[in-house]
């Protein structure tokens, strides 16, 4: 696939090609032939979006214009292999219509669409139908969408087309890494239900800001794991959470409530061979994560860049950290 953009003209060719071994079986379950079933299809697209202004994203005409072939060994069944050419056409265009929140993507957009318009393939038509769409976001994590599908033919007296269809949905972004999503659709006397959820974590962001032992262990777990899910890794360490990552040792206490249980604790993860929370941020960082130091917090106790160990990456400002952070879950320690 190649795609190109010189201004408000698109252009772009791309193909697909798909092949299926095929094998043949008599009555008796005897092979009687073989070979592979194919499909090729070769589109050049071109899209021109016309009226785009700082407050009008413009409206976007497209077409594509296509071969395809369908070949079936004459060993499986002749007279199947078929080639044809169709062409697709589309308009989009995209706005702000009662919207309430703050974004520069336009919350509503609007679509229609002619497709597989063209040659019969051997005599059979092709399955042609015209769309049309849109997609609306009153609300942030809310998006509602619906699609009227309308499939025609030319020749309807001989070759009469499928009913109409309509698909509705909506999609929830509970939270920036879950959201729900569920769907219906109607066509004659077949309709659907869907129902479905997504767990994304693509990006998590650790902010250190405990001095006490038992909460660097979880630090430790949360980002070896993360980092070893291919995850993006960001930790923020500030307030008493600095002095464990200094070149100069600290004993790390535990909490008052928890200090009779510090023996069996250590006892426990020595006997299960669990690695300490700082060899585990080192496998992360292996693994691509990130550390940095809070400036403020360096400064106010006196910390400068070369009083860290090798854990800490660098020294960076709250808002800095927070732009790096985005788009991810957040986890407080």
């Amino acid at each position: 696939m190649y795609t190109s953009r010189a201004k408000d003209l698109g252009y772009g060719v791309a193909g697909k090609f798909v092949y299926l071994p095929f094998t043949a079986y008599n009555d008796w379950g005897a092979r009687v032939s073989s070979g592979y079933y194919s499909e090729s299809i070769a589109t050049a697209n071109v899209s021109y979006n016309f009226l785009s202004s700082y407050y009008f994203s413009g409206i976007s005409v497209g077409a594509n214009l296509k071969a395809a072939y369908r070949h079936v060994p004459a060993a499986i069944y002749s007279g199947q292999s078929a080639l044809t050419g169709m062409m697709d056409f589309g308009v989009l265009s995209q706005f702000n219509f009662l919207k309430f929140y703050a974004s520069r993507d336009r919350n509503l957009s609007l679509g229609a669409t002619v497709r597989n318009f063209g040659l019969y393939a051997e005599g059979d038509p092709l399955p042609t139908y015209a769309s049309f769409g849109f997609a609306y976001s009153p609300i942030r994590p809310l998006t509602l969408a619906m699609d009227f599908n309308y499939p025609f033919s030319l020749t309807p007296s001989t070759n009469p087309p499928d009913p109409w269809n309509i698909a509705s949905g909506l999609k929830l972004a509970v939270t920036n890494f879950f959201t729900v999503a569920g769907g219906f659709r109607y066509q004659g006397g077949d309709p659907r239900l869907s129902l479905g959820s997504e767990v994304v974590l693509n990006k998590i962001s650790i902010i250190m800001f405990s001095g006490t032992a038992d909460k660097f262990i979880p630090l430790g777990v949360l980002a070896q794991a993360a980092a070893a899910m291919d995850m993006e890794v960001q930790v923020f360490v500030t307030g008493f959470a600095l002095h464990a990552f200094t070149k100069e040792p600290h004993q790390l206490p535990f909490p008052a409530e928890f200090a009779d249980m510090a023996p069996a604790l250590a006892e426990g993860m020595a006997g299960s061979h669990v690695a300490p929370w700082d060899e585990m941020l080192r496998q992360a960082k292996a693994l691509g994560a990130h550390v940095h130091a809070c400036s403020m917090m360096s400064g106010v106790m006196g910390l400068a860049e070369g009083d860290f160990n090798d854990l800490v990456d660098d020294i960076v400002g709250a808002a800095s950290f927070l732009q790096t952070a985005e788009g991810g879950e957040t986890f407080f320690i």
